[in-house]
């Protein structure tokens, strides 16, 4: 595989988690503390928990999938 092309899929693959990291975190601090009331907050709870699984879970992939394919040249 082409250097460039590595190097841009090794960007990636970090830069994803960051970026989706933060802003994931960010969405759901601002629904949970501003827009869902705080009475509506436990029948809601298990879609914010899904979302929630889904945003980092996506960034733990990113990052294991940086670890193995990238192993050997990581410093």
């Amino acid at each position: 595989m082409n250097s460039k092309i590595k190097k841009a899929i090794k960007f990636a693959l970090l830069l994803y988690p960051i970026l989706i990291g933060i802003s994931g975190t960010v969405m759901l601090t601002v629904l949970l503390l501003w827009v869902i009331p705080k009475d509506q907050i436990s029948s809601v709870a298990l879609p914010l928990s899904m979302m929630g699984i889904y945003i980092y879970g996506t960034c733990a992939i990113s990052l294991f999938v940086r670890m193995k394919f990238f192993k050997g040249e990581m410093k």
